[in-house]
C-alpha cells in the first residue's frame, strides 16, 4: 500500500514535470512571438535581429517564458499540501500567484539570485563545495518557497 501511494506520487510530479516544461516552452514561443511582432512594429525584425545574443529584443522570450513559469511554482508544493491533481496544482498555483505578481517575482528572483551566488561561491571548495551546495542550499531553497507558498496561501484564504 505505501509503495503504490509512492508510486502515485512519483507520477504525479513526473506529470508535473512535463507539464511545467509544456508552460515554460509555451511562454518561451510567445515571447518570440512577441520580440517577432515587435521587431516587425520597429521595422527591425531581420534575421540577424533574431540570431544577435546582446539585443533587447531578445530577452523577450526568456522574460516572458520565467513568467509563465512564476506562476506555476508553487503547484509541487500545493500537490504535496492538498493531495491533489497536477491540473487542481497548477490551477491552483495560479490562483496563488495572480495579483501577487511582483512580489512573487522579486522574491523568487532575489531567492536565485542568492543561491546562485552561493552555489557558485562553494563550487570553489574542490569536492566538498558539491556536498555543501545539496545540503545547505538546496534545503533553503525548498524552504524558502515552501514558506512563501504558505503565506500566499494564508493571504488568499484571509
Amino acid at each position: 500500500n505505501a509503495y503504490e501511494h509512492a508510486l502515485v506520487f512519483f507520477w504525479r510530479f513526473v506529470k508535473l514535470g512535463l507539464a511545467l516544461f509544456f508552460v515554460t516552452v509555451l511562454g518561451y514561443l510567445c515571447g518570440i512571438f512577441i520580440m517577432m511582432i515587435t521587431g516587425i512594429i520597429l521595422g527591425r525584425f531581420n534575421i540577424d535581429l533574431v540570431t544577435d545574443a546582446f539585443t533587447w529584443l531578445s530577452f523577450l522570450p526568456l522574460v516572458v517564458g520565467s513568467i509563465f513559469s512564476i506562476f506555476f511554482i508553487f503547484a509541487g508544493y500545493d500537490i504535496i499540501d492538498r493531495d491533489v491533481k497536477v491540473t487542481e496544482g497548477l490551477t491552483r498555483s495560479f490562483q496563488l500567484v495572480r495579483g501577487h505578481l511582483f512580489a512573487v517575482l522579486v522574491r523568487v528572483g532575489l531567492l536565485y539570485a542568492a543561491t546562485g551566488v552561493i552555489a557558485f561561491t562553494l563550487q570553489l571548495l574542490p569536492y566538498i563545495g558539491n556536498v555543501f551546495t545539496l545540503v545547505i542550499v538546496a534545503p533553503f531553497a525548498v524552504l524558502y518557497l515552501a514558506t512563501l507558498y504558505n503565506n500566499l496561501k494564508n493571504l488568499k484564504t484571509s
